[in-house]
């Protein structure tokens, strides 16, 4: 799938409203568990071979900027989706930079893994300089 089709699917979803809320893990949710930032594939990996009773979810943070960030999050038992990744925000509050969460699998079949990184959608052609 070419970046552009993946930032319409995505939009689309956005206008949707096929988005889930999330919400930063606590440190007393950590418990010994050591979150690498950066690494959240990795995390969320570590994280559910230590608490089977929870899921991994693959897709992407909506930024309030506008861009998308392939992110993997865990969905407690309850379905609640907790980003177990620390991030270094400085003076911002995880809710002013991350909005909400797109499963990937709700707008793709291709796989996760050969997803880019980042998306960033196109500037319509009334609004280039």
């Amino acid at each position: 799938m070419n970046p552009d089709a993946l930032a319409s699917d995505l939009m689309l979803a956005l206008e949707r409203g096929q988005v889930e809320k999330l919400r930063p893990v606590n440190v007393a949710e950590l418990g010994q568990f050591k979150s690498q930032p950066a690494d959240c594939h990795n995390n969320v990996k570590r994280w559910v071979s230590e608490h089977p009773e929870h899921r991994p979810a693959e897709g992407w943070l909506v930024r309030l900027d506008g861009h998308f960030i392939k992110h993997s999050v865990v969905q407690f038992e309850d379905g609640t989706l907790v980003d177990i990744t620390l991030h270094d925000l400085g003076e911002m509050k995880y809710d002013e930079i991350l909005a909400d969460f797109i499963f990937h699998n709700q707008i793709s079949t291709c796989p996760f893994s050969a997803m880019p990184a980042e998306i960033r959608p196109p500037i319509p052609p009334d609004m280039t300089p």
